[in-house]
């Protein structure tokens, strides 16, 4: 045999010599970068009783991929006392237990334990080097059995592998066997050198030291006590430092904002989630201070800044802007294509905060395209107070402006993409049986998908109810502390008024515009009701398919925008019905409007022979447009460009068309519309006339008096009267009714008006006159009543008013909310009780016809207003009843105590009266494991981090894997102080390598759908024909396949492309659409996700 050859573990592995040595052995020394335990493990049965020292020469540390690698410190440790060094090393071994993969099982707890045991005979011992050290050398000295009397002592083994499993079997490892006399003694007075002058980390003199340093942070001793680590799973949950730096509101604005505990906390989590997600959803209930929050936020990161708020808002961001400092601007909702424009070009960092971010939730409009290429790569926050009120959808769109679903920061499910697309085809089957009247728990199923919605985009928001705050004592006592607390608020009364004489035309007028006894669909051919042909030219097209692909390269789907049309002729009627019940000034408005609006239709058929359509609805008088004294009654927010003076200097038709057209306005030549078109439009418009004359006519008679504004009049006297000092706030929601309630009150009432098209003068009245939150000397006592459009019900405080007033039928709950919100603010209570007030008809007598007809009539408008669920509602009590529970339902939904506020207000408790308890918890090694007793159930739970994400999966006895959410998780770990655990059971690794092997596959491969794979071939055939931009297309197809980073709007925009046309012009258009350096924006962004490794915290056998 050769006195030396090479190992290079291709043949024979390394560990498979050594192990064929160490018989022939009695000492072992080892030169190693580091002492893996690992590496120890491969050996161990052949180790036994047999002397080792162990002389390690370099630091550790984790890698990103859960591995360990050697770090060579540069500088010499020999300045370091033989205590720091010692302390080094037994953190490095702590953190490699933790950390490493291979370390996590009762078998390396075996082979541990059995090193130890070695330790304790002193068999093995373990020093650190002084001067970092790389060699690796393995000495084995031969028994005096085989060391042949002397001529030959033992065997020395050099080269590149650590005592490592790796190092003893990776094939790129290359060491060299040496069997020669001088080879040995050279290399053991090496060894000796270096041992004499090391420092002692482990041997049986110091066994208890290593005990406190190591074992006792370490997972197989750890305490088996339920209650400490039920403790870690709450703090690591819920727990999040205040960020360096920061300044909270009071010292931003000196004093001009408080610091309220439970915002401070709000904004400590949401730049945490920004940092970890690039955007949040701060979704706390109306009135709570959102503004403040992400004003503070904006004003932590220092970023430029854009701002998107309601137009009404405007000026009140614009506040918030300069108080807090914030770099940047505001923009109206309107003016989205602008300000992404204005900012297309910044590559720095930015800041996107968007208010009543729950409106922007359909992606197929240009306006959300807008919007995601707006937030493309930058940090985003979203406010609103009603994040779980929309379809699957419209969550999906909101979450989509910060997070990229086929590459997303959430690493707890599949991907984003995928996920919501089963949930989105879940949702739509639920409906459709529903539709379809299957026997389905509807409303139970839509609950569980609402679940799992919370579930996924739990890490993004941040949501606290007004409960919450009255829960958690530490919220509780600060509010106390600043003298801030609630009102209780009344259940929703009615304001009655009875119709009296007037209940026959009330009746009449319904019957003429939405036929109660009839559907829709049967208007035509019954000649009843308003059809809204003006509203839907498509369903009058002689030929279909002729214009099918016309209509969507222009909107999209044909039969999608068909039904679109279909829609608006449906609300117009319903808009109908709501500003019948709103006040009949207004309802007259709107007629006068609708018919204007069908003239306008038949003269541009019979001027133009077109019949114009456009996605907005706003189509010009063509009169208008050749009229020498025309006044500007063109658009100008659609159609900026076209000028009077334009229309005045080019008269040409055919000009002017093509204008409209480039602006948007679709024409369908009138030879390609059934007569039938212009035959039901006019006859609308007489049914329009009829109702508009009746009414007209009983005005001047004088047979009409406003029995609803009247009895509101009698009601405001009464308050006025006996509450002087509560002033009242009063809600419509059109701007027409405004007026006219203004009008008639203002000569007997203090009162004033607001709407969104009144200027800033009249707004800053209504502050000092209905804000309690300004100081005393600035608040006036001009106005005890205010009446508004719904312009005011988001964003400003009217809390000097103790009652608010639906004067219209208020369908939508959510709106009622926000309108009270107004009234109800937590930065000063005004009054002990807020009271609610809702308008409704009523008739008053014994005459059962007259009964039986108001009865009628009230149902209808009910159903149409506030949907089939309201059928049962016959008499005034029941109408009672409905308003108070539906009220009742959306305040507990707003006040509905969040899952976490138990957990919340239990870790504050503990952290305030048991503070060692919190110590202790937090000691708690990774991956400790324990056996609970006193639980019924059967399985493992594990409460691991993957990424930046927590995520609590559940195995059972059948092996079956769930992942759970966060309120289940936690009540799993929860349990009382007394409660004993044990070891875990010999079954327990089996089940644990499977949840292991869960965790760590949730990622799944995204496939595209049948939608995403038309679009997908589109880009790939311009990719092969378009060479000359396979770069962008390249880009845009990855950003397709693999990002899924597009909203609808763009992937329609792609569609759209008529691919037997100039491909390349085709391209270029697409380019200003859908431009590289947002393609870029996004590919940049997932390059900085990370799909990291899990690590598992803690497990509990049941």
């Amino acid at each position: 045999m050769p006195q030396h050859s090479f190992i290079t573990n291709q043949e024979i592995l390394l560990s498979d010599i050594i192990n064929d040595i160490l018989p022939t052995t009695d000492e072992l020394y080892f030169l190693v970068g580091y002492f893996y335990f690992s590496g120890y493990k491969e050996l161990y049965e052949n180790i036994k009783h047999k002397t080792l020292k162990i002389l390690i020469g370099m630091d550790i540390e984790a890698s990103l991929y859960n591995g360990l690698k050697e770090v060579y410190i540069a500088s010499s440790i020999q300045d370091m006392g033989d205590e720091d060094i010692k302390e080094k090393v037994y953190q490095s071994y702590v953190e490699m237990i933790s950390n490493i993969e291979e370390f996590d099982s009762s078998e390396f707890k075996e082979s541990f334990y059995h090193f130890l045991e070695m330790v304790k005979k002193g068999l093995i011992e373990i020093r650190k080097t002084r001067i970092p050290n790389h060699a690796k050398m393995y000495i084995f000295r031969k028994s005096k059995v085989h060391n042949e009397n002397g001529n030959y002592p033992g065997v020395v083994i050099t080269g590149s592998s650590n005592l490592s499993i790796s190092g003893l079997s990776d094939r790129s490892e290359i060491n060299v066997i040496l069997r020669d006399k001088q080879d040995y003694e050279n290399a053991k007075e090496i060894f000796d050198s270096l041992w004499e002058n090391s420092v002692e980390i482990l041997s049986k003199n110091n066994l208890d030291i290593f005990h406190k340093k190591v074992l006792s942070n370490v997972w197989f001793e750890s305490p088996l006590e339920p209650f400490l680590l039920y403790l870690r799973v709450l703090k690591e949950y819920f727990e999040v430092e205040k960020p360096e730096g920061l300044k909270y509101p009071q010292e931003i604005t000196e004093g001009l904002y408080i610091n309220l505990e439970y915002q401070k906390d709000a904004i400590n989590r949401a730049i945490s989630t920004i940092k970890k997600h690039n955007g949040v959803i701060i979704a706390d209930v109306v009135g709570l201070g959102k503004s403040i929050i992400a004003a503070t936020i904006a004003n932590y990161f220092q970023l430029e800044t854009v701002i998107i708020a309601p137009p009404h808002l405007m000026d009140e961001w614009e506040k918030y802007r300069k108080k807090f400092e914030i770099r940047g601007k505001v923009y109206s909702s309107g003016l989205l294509d602008k300000a992404y424009e204005d900012y297309k070009k910044i590559t720095k960092d930015m800041l996107i905060i968007i208010d009543e971010s729950h409106k922007y939730r359909n992606e197929a409009t240009q306006t959300y395209g807008y919007l995601h290429k707006l937030c493309s790569g930058r940090k985003v926050i979203l406010l609103t107070a009603t994040p779980f009120n929309n379809r699957v959808e419209d969550i999906f769109s909101m979450i989509k402006l910060f997070q990229i679903p086929g590459k997303s920061t959430i690493q707890t499910t599949e991907t984003l993409a995928l996920t919501f697309r089963n949930l989105i085809n879940e949702e739509k089957q639920l409906t459709k049986k529903s539709k379809n009247n299957e026997q389905i728990n509807y409303d139970e199923e839509i609950k569980k998908i609402g679940k799992q919605i919370r579930n996924i985009i739990e890490p993004f928001i941040i949501r606290r109810t007004r409960i919450d705050l009255e829960k958690i004592p530490r919220y509780r006592d600060d509010l106390k502390r600043q003298g801030i607390s609630f009102s209780e608020v009344e259940s929703p009364k009615l304001i009655k008024y009875d119709l009296d004489e007037l209940t026959e035309i009330y009746e009449w007028t319904i019957e003429q515009i939405c036929p109660p006894d009839l559907r829709p669909e049967e208007y035509k051919s019954k000649k009843k009701g308003l059809i809204g042909a003006r509203y839907k030219p498509v369903d009058y097209l002689k030929n279909y398919e002729k214009y099918k692909k016309q209509v969507e390269e222009k909107f999209g789907s044909f039969e999608l925008f068909a039904q679109g049309q279909r829609n608006i002729a449906s609300f117009m009627r319903r808009m109908l019905v709501y500003r019948f019940e709103s006040s009949i000034p207004s309802f007259l408005k709107s007629i006068d409007n609708m018919i204007d609006s069908y003239n306008n239709m038949i003269k541009w058929v019979n001027k133009f022979n077109q019949v114009p359509i456009y996605k907005k609805g706003y189509i010009p008088d063509p009169e208008d447009l050749f009229n020498e004294e025309f006044k500007g009654n063109v658009d100008e927010e659609l159609f900026p460009e076209i000028t009077s003076k334009d229309l005045l200097e080019n008269k040409s038709k055919e000009n002017v068309i093509n204008r409209l057209k480039n602006k948007g306005i679709w024409f369908i030549d009138g030879n390609e519309i059934r007569k039938e078109f212009i035959e039901e439009i006019e006859r609308d418009i007489k049914l329009l006339e009829k109702v508009k004359n009746r009414w007209v006519d009983e005005n001047k008679s004088n047979k009409y008096e406003d029995k609803k504004l009247k009895e509101l009049k009698k009601y405001l006297e009464n308050f006025l009267k006996e509450q002087p000092n509560r002033k009242i706030v009063i809600f419509s929601q059109f701007a027409d009714t405004v007026d006219y309630i203004y009008n008639e009150l203002k000569e007997k009432f203090k009162i004033i008006k607001y709407n969104s098209s009144l200027k800033q003068k009249s707004l800053d009245e209504i502050v000092k006159n209905f804000d309690a939150g300004l100081p005393e000397y600035e608040q006036k006592h001009e106005y005890d009543i205010l009446i508004s459009t719904d312009a005011i019900s988001e964003g400003y405080n009217l809390h000097r008013a103790g009652i608010l007033i639906n004067y219209d039928i208020p369908y939508n709950p959510t709106r009622v909310i926000q309108r009270f919100g107004r009234i109800n603010r937590i930065n000063k209570k005004v009054f002990e009780k807020l009271y609610i007030y809702n308008c409704f008809p009523t008739y008053i007598g014994e005459e059962e016809t007259k009964i039986k007809a108001i009865s009628t009539m009230k149902i209808f408008i009910i159903q149409e207003l506030l949907g089939s669920d309201t059928k049962i509602l016959t008499d005034d009590e029941k109408i009672q009843s409905f308003f108070v529970e539906q009220f009742k339902n959306q305040i507990d939904e707003e006040s509905k105590e969040s899952w976490d506020t138990y957990y919340l207000a239990f870790l504050d408790k503990i952290k305030k009266d048991y503070p060692t308890l919190i110590e202790r918890a937090d000691k708690i090694p990774l991956k400790t494991k324990i056996k609970r007793k006193n639980n019924n159930g059967k399985g493992i739970i594990t409460f691991a981090k993957k990424g930046y994400n927590y995520l609590f999966c559940f195995i059972d006895e059948n092996n079956k894997v769930e992942l759970l959410d966060a309120k289940n998780g936690i009540e799993m770990f929860k349990c009382e102080l007394e409660e004993k655990g044990e070891e875990v059971s010999e079954s327990f690794d089996e089940k644990y390598k499977i949840l292991k092997k869960y965790i760590s596959n949730q990622k799944k491969k995204r496939t595209l759908d049948k939608g995403e794979q038309k679009t997908f071939e589109i880009v790939r055939l311009l990719e092969e024909k378009v060479k000359d931009r396979s770069n962008y297309l390249k880009l845009l197809r990855e950003t397709i396949e693999e990002l899924n980073g597009l909203p609808d709007y763009c992937m329609r925009e792609i569609n759209k492309i008529d691919l037997n046309s100039d491909l390349y012009s085709e391209v270029d258009n697409l380019k200003t659409k859908i431009p590289e350096d947002y393609l870029k924006n996004i590919k940049r962004r997932a390059q900085t996700i990370d799909e990291s490794k899990e690590t598992i915290i803690l497990s509990e056998e049941f």
